[in-house]
């Protein structure tokens, strides 16, 4: 734990609405209390998520707040290092932007059906990465972008939702507002059935960081946004679950090395976080799939301005 709260900024006065947020998450926990481990992760960065998704009402960002705390104690042990998951699919962290931003990537090559015998297993799986893409944030960057690699995929095996709502219940709550982009590489016709069931429970906002691409056009998305170094390490993991034994030997959570040095770590709720900006006018995203006919989503008006690039299998 920390031994004194701290802003971001080093002053230790705190913003009144953040202090606020706490405060009333905290009352809204079992027995009205806060574990260490729940209180570490309440930083300025991380609770005004929450105060900004809830247009600066204290009271409502500390309902969202305190669902996003419950689950994390109820993961903390995969999420802490105390305990290594069952790792399921090839989903992990895989590369770093020039800007600071993880890459997610995971492919359906390697997915596992979803059963009543392993659903725990896969939800922390991704619990452990989204963690992982977390801590291996740099230069200031607060968001990752995701890959979904749809090679290999079988749609009798995801008939099952479970993955997918435990999925969106962990960027709807503890990891809300992190995601800056999302790639979905070489989709099938028959994965339209998947996203279909997804959309619903996507709000507009983050619908439209979703992007449908071939492989070649995501490595030149990648490249354009996160670097050239980044970009040939997707495209190197791409091309060989193309080929005959698919990509081996995945570290697990993260291919990065020193991922558990985050540059924002233990750190109380503090300095006044800015003003949310005004939010660009949503428009619906169409239902395209990639393919000779497909056409890439509507990026929102940041990634125009070059501040959305491409994003582990996951939708905030």
């Amino acid at each position: 734990g920390c031994a004194a709260p701290q802003s971001l900024d080093g002053s230790a006065a705190g913003d009144p609405a953040l202090v606020e947020t706490v405060r009333l998450a905290t009352a809204l926990l079992p027995g009205g209390e806060m574990t260490a481990w729940q209180r570490g992760w309440c930083t300025a960065g991380n609770v005004g998520r929450y105060l900004r998704g809830r247009g600066g009402d204290p009271a409502a960002a500390a309902e969202i707040l305190a669902q996003a705390l419950q689950w994390r104690e109820e993961y903390r042990e995969v999420l802490s290092g105390a305990r290594e998951p069952r790792w399921q699919t090839d989903m992990r962290v895989l590369a770093r932007g020039g800007d600071g931003v993880p890459i997610v990537y995971g492919c359906f090559r390697h997915n596992v059906p979803a059963t009543s015998a392993n659903i725990r297993d896969i939800a922390e799986h991704m619990a452990a990465v989204l963690e992982a893409a977390g801590r291996s944030r740099r230069q200031g960057a607060t968001k990752a972008d995701t890959v979904v690699d749809c090679h290999g995929f079988v749609l009798m095996d995801n008939l099952n939702p479970s993955p997918v709502f435990e999925l969106l219940r962990m960027v709807h709550q503890p990891y809300r507002d992190t995601l800056r982009a999302a790639l979905v590489v070489d989709a099938p016709w028959s994965f339209q059935l998947l996203w279909s069931a997804a959309l619903p429970f996507l709000s507009e906002r983050t619908a439209r960081k979703v992007r449908f691409a071939c492989q070649a056009e995501a490595v030149q998305i990648i490249e354009a946004s996160s670097g050239p170094a980044a970009a040939a390490a997707v495209d190197r993991v791409m091309a060989l679950n193309r080929g005959p034994d698919g990509c081996r030997g995945a570290r697990f959570p993260s291919e990065l090395p020193g991922d558990d040095a985050g540059e924002e770590r233990c750190v109380l709720v503090a300095a006044p976080v800015a003003a949310p900006a005004a939010s660009p006018d949503v428009v619906t995203p169409s239902a395209c799939m990639a393919g000779a006919e497909a056409a890439a989503l509507a990026p929102d008006e940041a990634a125009a301005k070059g501040e959305v690039d491409v994003l582990q299998s996951a939708w905030q």
